[in-house]
């Protein structure tokens, strides 16, 4: 595969309706900022179609094969698909990519190693490691010495639209609007059980439910509103209508994840807690 001028940047991250697509829009946050620069690509474990063209906006989609387990996956990576496509920078985003993972590619490769994590479950050889949680104990993270750790809000990995509302000026006078959005998937239907308990709240003026690609339980969410013409279901939507949308809306019910670190960017009053245990660093901070 010939190389233009531009450094080529690989992220690798999964999403599907069981883990969320957290890792997925991290990743994209940066595409998004860097494809006029960088080639990008991404690596992809059974993306659906709708994943994919979201993808495809920023970066080249490079779709894994099944492997027996991560360490065949990490070999694969290292011997054949960093080479074949001429790698300069690898981005990890999420819980499987251990330090053996890690080890196999620094061992195999000369490109910069990039770890994104917001847990910190194991010892990073990764050149670099991104945690845009706030109020992390640095001195816990375990890494080699060469290790650069960028931590806190000064490094956010969030969608441009986002960032952009941190410098406008907001006033809230009360709660008339309402939005819940709990995440691609949301696997355990938090959205359903939580407008099932507000739907009827004469107080609330509007209520936004933004539902995302990998959600299941749209057919059961639109009966369950179906009386309910204050309530309104948003799916897919883009970073720019989002971020609209938290802007105008009071009141954010969302988990401690980059879902409630951008409502945390739009000066929403904010309802969260944790849904996944990977989510301690972001709520405490």
């Amino acid at each position: 595969m010939d190389k233009g001028n531009k450094a080529r940047i690989l992220f690798r991250a999964d999403g599907n309706n069981e883990i969320g697509l957290g890792h997925i829009y991290r990743c994209l946050a940066i595409a998004e900022r860097l494809h006029y620069d960088f080639d990008c690509f991404f690596a992809i474990k059974q993306p659906s179609i709708q994943l994919k063209n979201i993808i495809n906006k920023f970066s080249n989609v490079i779709v894994l094969n099944e492997y027996k387990d991560a360490i065949e996956e990490a070999e694969d990576l290292a011997k054949n698909i960093i080479v074949a496509y001429k790698i300069d920078i690898i981005t990890l985003d999420g819980y499987n990519f251990n330090t053996e993972y890690q080890k196999i590619i620094k061992e195999n490769c000369k490109s910069v190693l990039i770890s994104i994590d917001d847990d910190e479950p194991f010892h990073y050889v990764s050149d670099i490691i991104i945690n845009h949680a706030g109020g992390v104990d640095v001195n816990k993270i375990s890494t080699e010495s060469y290790t650069k750790l960028f931590f806190g809000y000064d490094y956010l990995l969030l969608r441009k639209e986002f960032i952009q509302l941190m410098n406008k000026k907001r006033i809230i006078n009360g709660i008339r609007s309402v939005l819940i959005c709990f995440g691609g998937a949301d696997p355990n239907d938090l959205t359903g059980k939580i407008l099932n308990c507000l739907k009827n709240e004469n107080k609330l003026k509007k209520i936004m439910v933004v539902i995302g690609a990998s959600y299941t339980q749209t057919e059961k969410l639109k009966k369950s509103i179906a009386e309910h013409s204050h309530v309104e279901i948003k799916n897919n939507l883009d970073s720019n209508t989002l971020a609209e949308l938290m802007f105008k809306t009071d009141l954010a019910i969302v988990p401690s994840s980059t879902i409630g670190l951008e409502a945390f960017a739009s000066k929403m009053i904010l309802i969260t807690g944790m849904t996944a245990n990977n989510q301690q660093n972001i709520y405490k901070g």
